[in-house]
C-alpha cells in the first residue's frame, strides 16, 4: 500500500527511490517541484554474513514494482540486493521473521538514481 501511495506522484520515467536503513525502509518519489511523496515502513533489514549493507538506496520503475508486489499472496515480501547495478530478487514471506517462500520469485532491474 505504501508503494502505491508514493508512486502516485511519480512521472512516467521517474524512479521510486527506496532508502534502506536500520529497521526502516523509506519510499520516495517526486515530480520536479510540483509534487513529492515519502513514506517510511518498519522493516527487518539485514546483511547475510554481516558487514555493511550491499545496497542502501535503490531506484525502481514504479509500475514494475507495483506489478511485482501485486503478484505475491503473502503479507510480507523479501527484497534481496547484491549490488546497486544488479537486479533485485523479490520473494514472499508468510509471516514477519518467517521463512522465505521459494515457490515464486520476481526479479526487477534497478533504475539508476540521479546524483
Amino acid at each position: 500500500a505504501a508503494a502505491k501511495r508514493v508512486a502516485l506522484v511519480a512521472e512516467r520515467n521517474t524512479s521510486l527511490r527506496m532508502l534502506i536503513g536500520d529497521g526502516v525502509v523509506t519510499l520516495e518519489a517526486a515530480t520536479g517541484d510540483q509534487a513529492q511523496a515519502s513514506e517510511s515502513i518498519e522493516a527487518t533489514v539485514d546483511q547475510p554474513g554481516g558487514g555493511d549493507l550491499a545496497v542502501t538506496a535503490a531506484g525502481f520503475n514504479p509500475a514494475y514494482l507495483l506489478d511485482a508486489l501485486g503478484a505475491f499472496d503473502t503479507p510480507y515480501v523479501n527484497f534481496a540486493f547484491t549490488a546497486p547495478s544488479k537486479p533485485c530478487q523479490l520473494t514472499g514471506v508468510p509471516e514477519l521473521d518467517g521463512e522465505i517462500r521459494t515457490d515464486y520469485r520476481h526479479v526487477i532491474m534497478l533504475m539508476r538514481l540521479p546524483g
